[in-house]
Parts: C-alpha cells; structure tokens; sequence
C-alpha cells in the first residue's frame, strides 16, 4: 500500500497544491512518510553531508525537462539515487553539486548552429572547417544528456582572438580585401587550396589585414591576392570555364556566359572534349569581382529582392550593366563597384 492510500484523501490533495504553505506541508509530511513509509526521498541530506534534490528541482535549476536528469542518472552520466516512494512514485535524486557542474557545462556548451552564428559563416564553410580541423581537440567536450551541443564556446572564442590578436593592420594590395566568409568553394572549385588556407589562418600563419574587436570571424578581412597566391601554390584551379564558374559561384550559367560575351568577365573561346567553351582565368576572375557586384548577391546580403534594389539604385542614378532578357524579365544584372563606392561616399539627402 502507497502512502497516498494510507494516508487518504486528504494527502493526495496536497499533492496536488500549491504555493509556499503547500510546500511547507508537503515538506513536513514527507519526513513522515520516509519514516513510516519508506520515501526515497528521506531528506535532502545524504550520509557523505551532501545536498540532494529531486530530478525536477534539477530540471527547474538548469532549464530542461526534468527527464533529462532521470536519463543522466540511468545512464550513469551523473550520480544520483533511483527508488520506489511511499508514494508509489519512481523517484530520481541527485546531488546539487553534480547540478552546479552540469549549469556551468550548459553555460559554456554550444550546438554547432551557436557556433556557426558566433563566427558569422554559413553551414557549408562550417563543414569545411571542421574537415580542416580549424578547432583544436580543445574545443569540443564530452556528450552529456543534460547539455545542449559539444562544443566548447569559451576555447572556440579564445582561439577566434588569438587569430584577432595577429591581425597585421597592413594595406591590402591591389586586388584589395577578401572576408572570411567569401573564402569558399564559390572562390575556386579547389578543395584542397581551401582546407590549406583554414589551416593556415587557424595556425596564424596567414593573417588577417583587419579584424576588429566584436566582429565575428566570417567578417575578417584578408588580403585578397595573398589568399589566390596560396590557391595557385597549393593546386587552386586556374582556368574555368562558365559552368565551372557557375557552381562554384551559384550565379546562373546563362548570366555567366552572357558576361563573357559583353566583355565584362574578360575570358577566351576553347575547347573542353568536343564543346566549344569560355575559359576564364582566376585573374580574368579576381578582376570582374574587384569591378562589378552581382545585384544578386547584394540583394540576398541586404534581404531583398534584386528588383528593389535595382529600383532603389535608380532612383540614386545608378543603372545596371550586363544583364540579359528572359521572357518579361531580364537577369544577371551587375552595378559597377565604383558606383557604389561613390554612392557611399557622397550620398544623396
């Protein structure tokens, strides 16, 4: 028989309660209970002085459902004590001290959708990252089934500032700045050459020109032409037709091509098998993205449509260059890098 049957109704009603007082009496009755009944419970003192407490305190402290901890303490994650109440009840304890361990866990733990949002790069230059071992064994922790993500926030921070810290706060070239987050398989179609050039940074043996404090690491400038010279040096493709281009861009393949027709994307006719095809350098590259800016890009960056955007840089009497009709439409729309650098610089009131 279950305390609540011994005791009635009125006891299964408390239960139920509550509030201070019913707490205050729950508290006192279960002293009873663990004395005439055997509770798992007892109190909240165990016989090595430690403090415990329910798993749905524990629960309440860190955050989580209070399930979590019943698992932990099953699966031997955290010390704890499971046992029949003279409620009826399977009831789990733990002590406040492995809670205080696990909080601070919690406190420095992170998914990798956290780190991802800390550093400011995109899911697929994250799996790069982590195939270059950008983050030393350090920053990754134990699994535990109370703490969200294995990865250690506090190291993945400190190694971002010592990468911070080198920052050399020289001139960028003449092919001029490059952020992190653009240093991807949308620069070249080399996986290798990227993995090196993360390996490098990570080494602090390719610094960053600029990387102010509070800036994510996706928005750290490096020297553009030093990052395509470790390309070239470490097998980065140097020739590309427009498809080629095109995936590893994400810009249409027909805008691509159209480009190279118009002049803007300097580029020569060859052959790959039997196709006829445009062959572009990383240098004919470099240059077109140093001249122009795909609307694009800009509008998905700005969180618009390319159709605002261009009506908003018309207003400002900035017309696009290189774009090709489609149906009622047109696409591949491209703004000349020096209009908008004039735009910044003498704005319209």
């Amino acid at each position: 028989m279950t305390a609540a049957m011994r005791l009635g109704a009125w006891y299964r009603g408390l239960l139920r309660q509550k509030g201070a007082l019913a707490e205050a009496l729950l508290s006192r009755c279960l002293i009873v209970v663990s004395t005439v009944c055997g509770d798992a419970y007892k109190t909240n003192r165990h016989k090595d002085g430690s403090t415990w407490v329910s798993a749905a305190q524990a629960g309440d402290i860190l955050g989580i459902r209070s399930e979590r901890v019943v698992e932990a303490v099953r699966d031997g994650a955290m010390i704890g004590a499971q046992g029949r109440s003279g409620t009826g009840h399977l009831h789990t304890i733990v002590r406040m001290q492995d809670i205080e361990e696990v909080h601070e866990l919690r406190a420095r733990s992170g998914t990798k959708e956290k780190v991802r949002s800390i550093l400011g790069v995109s899911r697929k230059q994250f799996q790069l990252m982590e195939e270059a071992r950008f983050f030393g064994a350090g920053c990754r922790m134990s699994a535990h089934p109370c703490v969200d993500g294995d990865y250690d926030l506090e190291n993945i921070c400190a190694a971002v500032d010592e990468i911070r810290q080198v920052a050399h706060g020289e001139s960028a070239g003449a092919d001029g700045l490059v952020a992190f987050r653009k240093v991807n398989l949308r620069r070249t179609t080399d996986r290798t050459g990227i993995l090196k050039i993360y390996r490098l940074i990570a080494d602090q043996k390719l610094r960053a020109v600029t990387f102010p404090e509070g800036d994510g690491l996706g928005d750290a400038l490096f020297d553009a032409a030093e990052i395509d010279r470790v390309l070239q040096d470490h097998g980065g493709a140097r020739l590309w037709t427009a498809g080629d281009v095109a995936e590893f861009s994400g810009w249409k393949p027909e805008c691509v091509t159209g480009w190279c027709e118009k002049g803007l994307l300097q580029a020569t006719r060859g052959k790959r098998g039997s196709f006829n095809v445009w062959q572009i350098t990383q240098e004919g590259l470099s240059r077109f993205r140093r001249e122009f800016q795909v609307v694009s890009d800009l509008a998905k960056e700005g969180k618009t449509t390319s159709r605002k955007l261009l009506a908003s840089l018309a207003d400002r009497g900035i017309s696009s260059v290189g774009s090709q009709p489609v149906g009622t439409s047109s696409r591949g729309h491209l703004i000349r890098t020096g209009d908008i650098t004039r735009m910044i610089a003498f704005p319209t009131t």
